[in-house]
């Protein structure tokens, strides 16, 4: 009987069967006498019983334990003998703990614990796995989280589930837990998963920009092909003022994907902040000169030409307004940018060429450091 199971093994690993154990006091003496460990690997439903709600380890597999026994016929038991129905601080008094506390012997047995796991954990906890990353898709982090945690406590040696929950936390916006699981994973399956874009993600989320920098380029060098990882640089280096790095790791997310929607607008936001930042921090110079009025007249002019079908004669006219601004503005960048490509547009491919030289030329170059950044862009 299963009786005999519990009193003759020290670990009892039988399988119950829906309906087997119809009278709850005919096995449960024994559990409480011995602390046996019931073991099956036929369901999932008292883990959420179980672990989910009671943060239990290690508890029992599987439902067929609890679904033989009912869960009100827990309840009923627990109340009856006078335990809580629910961990507490007075952990000898816990129902759960009486299950899930093998002290056979004094000791539990890891080893054959151990082997159980790597034997059965696929089916123990794959619906689990499956259902977190669902919900994480769908944006329920809260749940997702619930289902990896359960997932977590049979597959502690697994840095999937680690790289999961991490991820899981950083949707849910608790940052400092993510990181606890994304940096204490175990060293497996490191290929299959981007662990530094996740560290960088969270770093970035908490402001530490020089941190999710630094994983952020691990990432970059471990997985070269991921848009993503491009982005996320170009988008810190963005926030701290670093234009042209931003501008640079903007144009490599877009040439991994040339419809790349929001490398496009963070690359022409970077352009707006950049020339923001020139006029900023040339204000002076230029309300006396009236230059910064001219340029934003002719930039408006020059995006209203090529974003309909162009009139020559409006962009050459344009073109003669950044030529002349070309002699008089310091950060010749910008004007440098839309005379080449004014240039292209018209088919006058050697001027064009002229000045995207003069755009990367190191005077050029110089003269966005000193006009156009802040005295601590590096």
């Amino acid at each position: 009987s299963y009786v005999e199971l519990l009193k003759n093994l020290d670990v009892a690993t039988a399988e119950l069967p829906t309906g087997a154990c119809k009278n709850i006091d005919e096995i449960m003496p024994f559990i409480q006498s011995t602390g046996g460990l019931i073991i099956s690997d036929k369901g999932y439903a008292d883990t959420s019983y179980m672990e989910g709600e009671h943060e239990c380890f290690f508890s029992v597999h599987g439902n067929s334990f609890a679904h033989s026994l009912n869960f009100p016929f827990l309840e009923i038991y627990a109340n009856k003998k006078g335990y809580f129905s629910n961990r507490t601080s007075e952990l000898l008094n816990s129902l759960q703990v009486l299950l899930v506390t093998k002290q056979l012997n004094n000791q539990v047995n890891n080893e054959f614990i151990n082997q159980f796991i790597d034997n059965n954990f696929n089916e123990d906890t794959h619906d689990y796995m499956d259902t977190g990353y669902k919900e994480k898709y769908e944006k329920n982090f809260s749940k997702s989280i619930r289902y990896y945690k359960r997932v977590i406590k049979h597959r502690i040696y697994d840095s999937r589930v680690y790289f999961d929950l991490g991820s899981a936390y950083i949707g849910h916006g608790d940052q400092n837990k993510a990181l606890e699981y994304l940096m204490n994973h175990p060293e497996d399956y490191l290929d299959e998963h981007d662990f530094d874009f996740e560290i960088g993600m969270a770093y970035d989320y908490l402001n530490d920009y020089p941190t999710a920098l630094k994983h952020y380029m691990i990432s970059s060098q471990k997985f070269p092909n991921q848009k993503e990882t491009f982005f996320n640089i170009a988008n810190v280096h963005h926030k701290m003022k670093n234009y042209l790095e931003a501008y640079m790791y903007y144009q490599k997310a877009i040439i991994l994907k040339q419809d790349y929607d929001i490398a496009l607008t963070g690359l022409k936001n970077l352009k707006d902040d950049m020339f923001n930042d020139w006029l900023d921090k040339n204000g002076i110079f230029l309300d006396a000169t009236n230059f910064d009025q001219t340029f934003i007249n002719a930039e408006k002019a020059f995006n209203n030409a090529l974003s309909v079908e162009y009139n020559e004669d409006d962009l050459r006219s344009i073109l003669d307004t950044f030529l002349d601004l070309a002699d008089k503005m310091p950060n010749k960048l910008e004007v440098y940018s839309k005379i080449s490509t004014i240039f292209y547009v018209l088919g006058d491919l050697e001027n064009c060429q002229k000045y995207i030289e003069l755009v990367r030329s190191p005077d050029t170059q110089e003269a966005v450091r000193e006009t156009a950044w802040p005295e601590n862009a590096t």
